[in-house]
């Protein structure tokens, strides 16, 4: 049963009363590398894994519910700079792209981008429309190619391939891989393998995570419905501007009962992050505090909008 995964995982009774009196929990365990940062949280919502798929299709409406998120746009099927048209770059991306250069920049980009960016990225107009038609031509080669051509930052002299940070995380991810097995292969191998039902979306934010502000590119995957009793939500970090090679978050919806619906479902959250080589210290400190923050207020967010909206 999910309480007795729980359990396993470390929650101690208080803290398994606390769950089912609603509160979220968070938790970092020990990372196996001190490149990554992993994160699980649990939150008790009283609704069903049908009503969950329904709330996470409206990703825009859930993100700005995120005291976190400070900016939000969801590209269209066939993505275009319009859709990131809304994006506004931190004034200090805007100073800092004028002086980029390959193995030399403030901002995390592959070398094609840096080279192009040359002389059109002064100001905070021209910037922010780089950045914009940058995000739906690298979305546009993602959606047809997936992990060929996703980044390899050449922002500093040694490089990071985003697809190979996010091939670790994933090979690390069991509770999806145990959970649906052909659902991991859809997420990790897209668009190679089908996957009958699954559904996929594609949003950017604008993010605080306690240090610099970050511009994230993400691909949500949700499981189609008929396949189990719970729901699955897979979110792939394909871009981060700052600090990160790769993340991963997986939301695993599971019942809280095998017979009675009405006690709800338990929201499990697996988060990996793995940031770039030159986040230590004070910095990942602040990461980790920052993504522990967020997840609290994200599940916190997630309960009060999904009991509001299924008792509406």
């Amino acid at each position: 049963s999910v309480q007795e995964w729980l359990k396993e995982a470390g929650l101690s009774s208080k803290e398994m009363s606390q769950l089912d009196s609603g509160e979220p929990l968070v938790w970092v365990p020990k990372a196996d590398d001190r490149a990554e940062v992993t994160l699980l949280a649990v939150v008790r919502i009283r609704v069903t894994p049908d009503d969950l798929r329904g709330m996470a299709r409206d990703v825009a409406s859930l993100a700005q519910r995120d005291e976190q998120v400070l900016q939000v746009g969801v590209f269209s099927d066939d993505p275009t700079p319009a859709d990131a048209a809304a994006l506004r770059l931190p004034d200090g991306d805007v100073k800092d792209l004028p002086k980029c250069k390959v193995g030399s920049c403030a901002l995390r980009f592959p070398a094609d981008a840096l080279e192009q960016m040359q002389g059109q990225v002064d100001g905070p107009e021209r910037a922010n429309a780089y950045m914009a038609r940058w995000l739906a031509d690298y979305l546009a080669a993602y959606q047809e190619q997936g992990g060929e051509a996703l980044a390899v930052y050449a922002d500093k002299k040694e490089t990071q391939s985003v697809a190979q940070g996010l091939e670790i995380l994933m090979r690390k991810t069991d509770l999806l891989i145990e959970y649906d097995e052909d659902f991991y292969r859809y997420v990790r191998r897209y668009p190679a393998t089908g996957s009958p039902g699954a559904e996929n979306l594609f949003y950017w934010t604008v993010e605080d995570l306690s240090l610099k502000p970050t511009v994230f590119l993400n691909h949500m995957a949700i499981q189609g419905v008929g396949e189990g009793a719970g729901a699955l939500v897979v979110v792939k970090q394909i871009y981060a501007s700052h600090y990160m090679q790769a993340g991963f978050k997986v939301y695993a919806a599971l019942p809280a009962s095998d017979t009675d619906p009405s006690e709800g479902v338990y929201v499990l959250l697996t988060q990996r992050l793995r940031f770039d080589g030159n986040v230590g210290g004070i910095k990942r400190k602040a990461l980790e505090d920052g993504t522990k923050k967020a997840a609290r207020s994200q599940l916190k967010s997630f309960k009060a909008h999904a009991e509001a909206r299924a008792n509406s």
